[in-house]
């Protein structure tokens, strides 16, 4: 074997042993303690969003596992797994915001 092919071959299976253990030692260990078990955090890995499903064959979904600034109805496919906003979020918390100052009015007046 030519010294040029053995030592591509050293440096393949040097690669091939070594990543592995990067791969491993980048990984961050996390502590699991009581706390965290019950935070909000410990419960992200089990979180499913939630859904209801339509008589068009559709879901709308509410996916509690985006950050809150993120979160929205969406329209689940699933036929193709295609997810698209059922209402624009800015608007409608605009809305409501809207209705619950005109509320507060309302009750400040009598």
């Amino acid at each position: 074997m030519s010294s040029k092919l053995r030592s591509c071959l050293y440096i393949t299976l040097f690669s091939i042993l070594l990543t592995p253990r990067t791969i491993l030692l980048a990984q961050e260990e996390k502590e699991i303690t009581v706390d965290w078990i019950y935070s909000d955090e410990g419960a992200e890995p089990s979180k499913l969003p939630r859904f209801v499903w339509t008589e068009s064959g559709k879901a709308i979904l509410y996916d509690t596992r985006k950050p809150e600034e993120q979160r929205t109805l969406e329209w689940l496919d699933p036929d193709t797994g295609a997810r698209t906003p059922a209402i624009d979020r800015d608007q409608a918390l605009a809305g409501l915001r809207s209705l619950r100052e005109s509320k507060v009015r309302k009750t400040t007046r009598n």
